[in-house]
């Protein structure tokens, strides 16, 4: 989560080929040969989200199309979570019908939840976001507090953040998931998924609102929570600098601004080919 890619992407392709080349170490010894067969999909899919997270969107394909060790097939064809990330590097080169057929047409017949998640992640990654909304408003009724709205809040925010005419139309969703996280302690995942939904207050205000004060508080709010959680080197951390960048550049705080602008560009010259901060 620190934005260090390079270094991820290493010790997941060192973790994969020792999985995949695993031996015992010795004729008397215990042979973990299908423990460690049955990893590798989990790995597999994992090496797919970080790929993804870095950009490289053929190399997140690569990782879950590659063959199954324990059945006939690919990663993606025995895991959900690889089928998810697999639909979500295809849509991000620009296949969207593509990614959501490879949903639909799964074997494994993904329903309920996961699939509904995997399929709104790749209509966002399109830019679908109307689509993304119908799709979950039903399951985001009452926000955040609605348990159901939990694995899409992220997608759902950020294609409010996109779409909304007004700061207004869009608060008490963003209040719903602050209120939220007050009444709990939260883990790495809730802590990033706090910094994305900040991100989309941000890019919402510095959209609609850009010279308003309160813009740049609440993106000032977003860029430190975002360090906090990710560190400098974050490519989360570099959109909300962008965001920042233009209410500041609103507010005629045009040396503030392109200093943010500066230190997001930093970030996006290590970021991959694919990667949508390449086309802002």
């Amino acid at each position: 989560s620190t934005g260090r890619f390079a270094d991820a992407e290493r010790l997941m392709d060192e973790e994969l080929q020792y999985l995949r080349s695993y031996q015992p170490t010795s004729p008397d010894g215990p042979d973990f040969t299908e423990e460690a067969q049955g990893w590798v999909c989990v790995e597999a899919a994992a090496a797919c989200e970080i790929h993804l997270a870095h950009g490289d969107a053929e190399r997140a394909l690569a990782a879950v199309r590659a063959d199954s060790p324990r059945r006939e097939g690919t990663c993606a064809q025995e895991r959900l979570d690889a089928l998810s990330c697999e639909a979500a590097a295809t849509a991000t080169l620009g296949r969207a019908d593509e990614a959501l057929a490879l949903l639909d047409a799964s074997a494994m017949r993904p329903s309920g939840m996961g699939y509904a998640a995997a399929r709104a992640r790749v209509l966002a990654l399109a830019g679908r976001h109307e689509q993304v909304l119908s799709l979950v408003s039903g399951l985001c009724a009452g926000g955040a507090a609605n348990p159901d709205c939990a694995v899409f809040f992220g997608d759902y925010a950020e294609s409010l953040a996109a779409t909304a005419r007004t700061v207004a139309a869009a608060e008490p969703v963003f209040t719903s998931f602050a209120e939220r996280r007050s009444d709990s302690a939260g883990s790495q995942a809730d802590d990033e998924l706090a910094v994305r939904v900040q991100a989309a207050d941000c890019a919402l205000r510095a959209r609609v609102a850009a010279n308003a004060e309160p813009t740049r508080a609440v993106c000032a709010a977003a860029l430190e929570r975002a360090l906090t959680v990710h560190g400098e080197a974050h490519p989360q951390v570099a959109a909300i600098r962008l965001s920042y960048a233009r209410a500041l550049q609103a507010a005629r705080q045009r040396d503030e601004a392109t200093a943010q602008r500066a230190a997001a560009a930093a970030v996006v010259e290590t970021l991959g080919p694919q990667h949508p901060l390449r086309g802002r």
